[in-house]
């Protein structure tokens, strides 16, 4: 097989493997289908993604329903929407179930449940806290962002034909429900303390799709597990948030710390870091103010770097990084959804990283100012006095014997083994020396 043959061969495995999906039977494989889509994780572009690929996957397969499997804390606003268009725009109904027991679906979880065809809870779940919250893990009060996030979660609840009272509670006063008191009050339909349950009495209703009434047939349907591409389980990884920071500050430092000792691969795999982060965390939609700080911080730190003293500049780079990042990676209520002790666990996180990041950048700036006050090594030695090893006459080289070391030098005089010399100059690796007055010892 030639080089050309070779190469496309890769290219199609390498296809294959990114499209490849693997459904998992956990039922018979003959009659209706479902196929089940978990949602396990902070909500994110990769959730988006995953839902929106799984929506063609199941009309290849002949599913009659997709099953959104939630256990989420919440997630970004902009990736929460997205899934709830590509709900709202299917023609395959979608059953949105809160599981196992003791699982939760809240804040953009308990969103995308409202938007669902068919809501169900498992016994002991909880839905609910829907309140937008600042950075600091605050209740937001803006009457702009908490109107828009209500009025989102009261139209898809009437679209279903749901509690909109409560849908708007979610959102206004952190309403939180267990399986039966959502049931009881109408925000869910079923609920089930099994998958197969969740399929018996799902089983003959009639929801409403885009393309119309649908009915369900979903008794004894074979479930089978979406596997979502190679590029969505690279897009969850790099998206999860504290990931997504940890890649960018590593990124970062391998950038400046390679430009600083002039090491190209450091500096290619920070930019890959860095370029990862940026895709993980949205940095196309970061605030301004926050990029300008931290080019600015880098800028001075590379000042810092070239000159000596670690003074105003070096300071002054390590205040705006720590700016930077704290309004880079603020949780604006316009782009995330999330509980308030997903947003304190996550700012500790933030803290410490930055608090590591920080102390890595003063211990390095540390030694590279000590090395920086050290005299230059092709000054030191000169001045002062070495013993000739070999005889050589002027303008000839030999070996001399400094500090209880062996040096190559050029000798200006004619000089005796055991003569004492003063070192003049250094050139590399080469002394250049002179007869002492005195001669030998």
């Amino acid at each position: 097989m030639n080089r050309k043959a070779s190469s496309l061969a890769l290219l199609l495995l390498l296809a294959s493997l990114s499209a490849w999906r693997l459904p998992s039977p956990i039922a018979s494989p003959y009659g209706p289908r479902a196929l089940l889509v978990r949602i396990e994780e902070t909500i994110t572009p990769a959730t988006y993604e995953a839902v929106r690929e799984a929506i063609p996957y199941s009309a290849q397969v002949g599913a009659s329903a997709i099953i959104l499997q939630l256990n989420t804390a919440g997630g970004l606003v902009e990736s929460m929407i997205g899934i709830m268009d590509a709900i709202a725009a299917s023609n395959i109904p979608f059953i949105g179930y809160v599981y196992p027991e003791g699982a939760k679906a809240w804040s953009a979880g308990t969103y995308i449940l409202l938007a669902t065809h068919l809501a169900a809870m498992a016994p002991h779940t909880v839905i609910g806290s829907a309140h937008p919250v600042s950075s600091t893990g605050a209740p937001v009060n803006d009457t702009k962002v908490v109107n828009a996030l209500a009025k989102l979660a009261v139209e898809r609840a009437r679209m279903h034909g749901r509690n909109e009272t409560a849908a708007e509670l979610f959102v206004r006063r952190n309403l939180n429900l267990g399986a039966e008191e959502a049931h009881r009050q109408g925000v869910v339909e079923i609920v089930a303390r099994t998958l197969q349950d969740l399929l018996e009495a799902a089983d003959g209703r009639v929801v409403r799709t885009v393309a119309g009434e649908v009915k369900l047939s979903t008794k004894g349907a074979s479930v089978l597990e979406f596997s979502p591409s190679l590029k969505v389980k690279v897009l969850r990884i790099v998206s999860e948030p504290m990931v997504a920071y940890m890649l960018f500050t590593f990124g970062f430092m391998s950038i400046f710390f390679g430009l600083m000792a002039a090491m190209y691969p450091m500096i290619i795999a920070g930019a890959i870091l860095m370029i990862l982060g940026i895709i993980g965390l949205g940095m196309a939609q970061a605030d301004l103010g926050a990029i300008l700080l931290f080019s600015l911080g880098f800028v001075l730190l590379l000042i810092e770097a070239l000159t000596p003293g670690f003074g105003l500049f070096g300071t002054s780079g390590v205040i705006c990084i720590l700016l930077g990042s704290f309004l880079f990676l603020s949780l604006s209520p316009e782009k995330w959804a999330v509980s308030q002790e997903w947003v304190v666990s996550f700012l500790m996180a933030v803290v410490a990283t930055a608090g590591v990041f920080l102390a890595f950048i003063a211990f390095v700036a540390f030694k590279v100012l000590r090395a920086r006050r050290r005299p230059p090594i092709h000054s030191e030695g000169v001045g002062e006095i070495a013993e000739a090893l070999d005889d050589v006459q002027a303008g000839g080289e030999g070996f001399l014997i400094w500090r209880g070391e062996v040096w190559k030098a050029r000798f200006q005089d004619d000089v005796k083994r055991g003569d004492k010399v003063i070192l003049i100059q250094k050139e590399g690796p080469l002394f250049v020396a002179k007869r002492a007055d005195g001669g030998r010892a």
